[in-house]
């Protein structure tokens, strides 16, 4: 019988051409299995964007047991590069090697010869050729934004844990700042940071900042949305993909472990005022608080939503395509 061999070319999320597929078929006989297979595939188009953009990619595959003050690489496209701090190790991780905070006695002093007790770290401090990151899209505000990660979190773990950190200010000494964290001992995750209106809920207070263009001082609204997990508890001693993905025209942050939407928050939020003096930290809180009792791999913050709806955990983000959008 005579096989006739299609290209098809699927509808990506955004509308535009997604990817090429090749069906065969008989004249005498409709391929139904392979008519349901390209249903599957256009499914999982819909669920995964292909218009997000890589704005940082941290692999930690490092060699292990590196010392203090190595640069951890940025495989994204913008080379936003890590320092190993003293308070962070590299361990076996989910795909290659991961970021573990380590266990370190803390000292009033928390810039002990000029480096922080942080896991992980990039600071403008005394060092000026340091992209700010306040000046770039890791700024995470308004707009639609992704970040996503796998986790292993220790069975002990019971602390609020900070995944990832930037703050407009010294670390330690700043609130101007945004927070991804894990609250083990609440089933939950939280995302702090600066809402676009007047902060609300008793004691919360306005943080005033220097403004150049005027009036004399800003004012900046602190706000923390909590995403308590629903459906089981929260994952422990295993592998995690943890995936936050904020959506500005529903002015929310849905939260998505294992590919499955596990908890919503209502959000409206800002980026961070600029100062001269920003750090981005991983692992924990920029002076070396908050630390993760667990380990971070692959941590990636994208542009847009990546995740549109559940989906099937990506594999390693390291063999991304050159181009450095998020898709597969």
């Amino acid at each position: 019988m005579k096989t006739i061999r299609k290209s098809i070319v699927l509808v990506g999320a955004d509308g535009g051409p997604g990817r090429r597929i090749f069906v065969e078929r008989s004249v005498a006989a409709r391929p139904r299995v392979r008519f349901a297979t390209s249903v599957i595939l256009l499914v999982i188009g819909c669920a995964i964007s292909s218009r997000a953009e890589t704005i940082a990619l941290w692999l930690f595959d490092e060699p292990l047991a590196p010392a203090p003050e190595t640069v951890l690489a940025d495989a994204g496209p913008r080379n936003f590069f890590l320092t190993l701090a003293r308070g962070g190790e590299i361990v076996p991780g989910r795909f290659g090697h991961a970021l573990r905070p380590a266990a370190v006695n803390q000292s009033p002093n928390l810039f002990e010869a000029g480096l922080p007790r942080a896991a992980a770290i990039l600071s403008t401090r005394n060092a000026p050729r340091v992209s700010n990151p306040l000046d770039s899209k890791l700024n995470l505000g308004a707009d639609d934004w992704t970040i996503e990660c796998w986790l292993r979190l220790d069975g002990r773990a019971a602390e609020e844990a900070v995944i990832l950190e930037i703050g407009s200010g010294r670390p330690g000494a700043t609130e101007l700042r945004t927070r991804f964290s894990v609250l083990p001992a609440e089933n939950a995750f939280a995302f702090a940071g600066i809402a676009s209106g007047p902060a609300r809920g008793v004691g919360v207070k306005p943080i005033e900042f220097p403004n150049p263009s005027g009036p004399p001082q800003g004012l900046a609204h602190p706000a923390v949305a909590t995403l308590a997990l629903t459906g089981a508890a929260l994952p422990r001693d295993r592998w995690t993909h943890v995936a936050l993905v904020h959506r500005r025209a529903e002015r929310d942050l849905r939260l998505f472990l294992d590919g499955r939407l596990r908890g919503v928050a209502a959000a409206a939020l800002e980026t961070l005022p600029h100062d001269d003096e920003a750090y981005l930290a991983i692992g924990s809180d920029g002076a070396g608080r908050c630390r993760l009792a667990g380990a971070i791999d692959e941590l990636r913050i994208c542009d847009d939503r990546v995740y549109h709806a559940e989906f099937v955990p990506p594999a390693s983000l390291a063999a991304r395509d050159d181009s450095g959008r998020a898709g597969r």
